[in-house]
């Protein structure tokens, strides 16, 4: 971006303004100018660069916790140890029901054809045994 310029009143030459001031000589003719109310700026120095702070959470939460927040935070966590423990024998219960459950489901097809097979052999040979007998 190009800086505005305006002209000089004596001897019409370009003159750009300079930072922080109200007035300025000209660098052709050497006249004393006074910059423009439009065209006055202020330069900003700084001696360092200005860095933005850096979060860090870890250290805001360790900020955050109080004593009577960790201790709060500890009986809580007792708690939910206790109701684990207790509700932990009633979880294996269900659990082995579930397994029996699955177990039973995935063999009651092929234990309901092996009964009808075996119920089938048991009629052939009882029937066969009855006719050979009666026939004799």
């Amino acid at each position: 971006m190009t800086e505005p310029t305006f002209p000089c009143p004596a001897c019409g030459g370009p003159l750009q303004p300079e930072p922080n001031r109200d007035s300025m000589s000209c660098a052709y003719c050497g006249a004393a100018v006074s910059i423009p109310e439009l065209l006055r700026w202020t330069k900003i120095t700084t001696s360092k660069p200005v860095e933005k702070p850096r979060f860090d959470p870890f250290a805001a939460a360790h900020k955050a916790v109080t004593p009577e927040l960790r201790q709060k935070t500890i009986q809580q966590n007792q708690r939910v140890a206790d109701i684990l423990r207790k509700v932990e024998p009633v979880a294996n219960t269900a659990y082995r029901g579930y397994f029996w459950w699955v177990l039973l489901k995935g063999l009651m097809v092929p234990g309901v054809l092996l009964l009808v097979s075996i119920c089938c052999v048991v009629t052939l040979v009882t029937g066969g045994v009855i006719w050979f007998l009666s026939s004799r």
